[in-house]
């Protein structure tokens, strides 16, 4: 009877360890008792062949139809990026334009642009290669304007064709406001230079409202020939806020950038020597100003209406003369060379408990 229990017991143990290893069951248990166990029972089960100690592990597996890759593992190809485009850095760098047909000049100053870029180079000089006719039109007041502006260069009688069709001859500018039948715009036949590179004339200012209400410039580079920017040469060009000043510039006239809400600091140049009435009015982009050493006046409500400019520095040890209400009341700080500060108060007395040396400015 215990020779039958053993028999079973040893038999039991063999199906439950096959029927273990077929359905991929492991567990631990004694190489050889387990052999010793099978053989026993009249079942021959083949070893495997064991790798040499020698041969390095990883690499590729062989599977029949299929190429398994180890991670990690160099397979000498370039793994490209995701998103190319995106590894890339973006070229901030803009293209400043700088064609001189785009430009209108009298003498040494350009009076007027008329092209459509967004970032400009004024040309230094230019030449003409002859005449063209070109047609103007002008609404009423353009028109009026024309006539007494370039009252010295008209030839009359000239003739116009109003928005009717209707032409009208003009004996002097006074038939514009006595003729109460023409209909506006008007057009006109003009003769002009045509403008080209070249050196038979420096540009030494831009005229008044050569670029005013030009709404599309948002950067301008002026060439070191430039000694004037007159009135009203960038006014209401809302989108500027690029400027690199000519470094021979001595003055800035009359609401010269007026009205400009895009320009948040000024570099002016060294050679500065004047700025006008209300040249910097209303820019309420702007938040801070260095104003060089040698100028000599600064005109009245030069930046008033500035509403983001809370502190101005100047580099003048003379304090330069003031017109009323230069600056805006949200001015909290104006910095002046250290030798300066009470020869500043005392020639700017409505600013003097907002005037500090500029050393207090270094140490901050």
């Amino acid at each position: 009877m215990k020779k039958f229990i053993k028999s079973f017991l040893i038999t039991l143990g063999v199906i439950v360890f096959v029927l273990a290893a077929g359905f991929g069951i492991t567990y631990a248990v004694d190489k050889d008792f387990a052999l010793d166990l099978l053989d026993k029972i009249g079942i021959q089960i083949e070893q495997p062949v064991e790798q040499p100690d020698d041969e390095t592990p990883g690499g590729d597996i062989e599977v029949p139809g299929e190429d398994i890759e180890i991670p990690g593992e160099d397979t000498g190809e370039t793994e490209e990026p995701e998103n190319p485009d995106d590894s890339e850095e973006p070229d901030d760098t803009e293209t400043y334009i700088c064609n001189v047909s785009d430009y209108e000049f009298d003498g040494n100053t350009i009076t007027a642009y008329n092209g459509d870029d967004k970032y400009i180079q004024i040309p230094s000089s230019y030449s003409i290669s002859g005449t063209e006719m070109v047609k103007m039109t002008f609404d009423e007041m353009e028109f009026q304007e024309y006539l007494m502006m370039n009252f010295e260069d008209i030839t009359y009688p000239i003739t116009i064709t109003d928005a009717n069709s209707e032409q009208y001859t003009l004996n002097s500018e006074m038939d514009v406001f006595e003729n109460q039948d023409i209909v506006y715009p008007v057009s006109l036949d003009v003769e002009k230079p045509i403008f080209v590179e070249g050196n038979d004339y420096q540009v030494s200012s831009v005229g008044g409202f050569a670029f005013s209400r030009n709404e599309n410039i948002e950067g301008v580079i002026m060439p070191n020939t430039i000694k004037q920017i007159l009135e009203e040469a960038f006014y209401g060009c809302s989108n500027l806020s690029i400027i690199e000043f000519s470094n021979k510039l001595e003055i800035i006239a009359r609401s010269a950038f007026a009205f400009n809400s895009a320009i948040i600091s000024i570099n002016l140049p060294a050679s500065l020597t004047k700025i006008e009435d209300t040249a910097f009015f209303n820019c309420n982009g702007l938040t801070s100003i260095t104003i060089p050493e040698i100028v000599a006046s600064i005109g009245e409500r030069a930046f008033q209406e500035c509403s983001s400019l809370e502190s101005i520095t100047i580099n003048a040890t003379t304090p330069p003369t003031l017109g009323r209400n230069v600056m805006p009341s949200n001015v909290k700080i104006i910095y002046v060379p250290a030798e300066s500060v009470e020869a500043y108060k005392a020639a700017w007395s409505d600013y003097a408990d907002k005037i500090y040396s500029i050393e207090e400015l270094k140490i901050a």
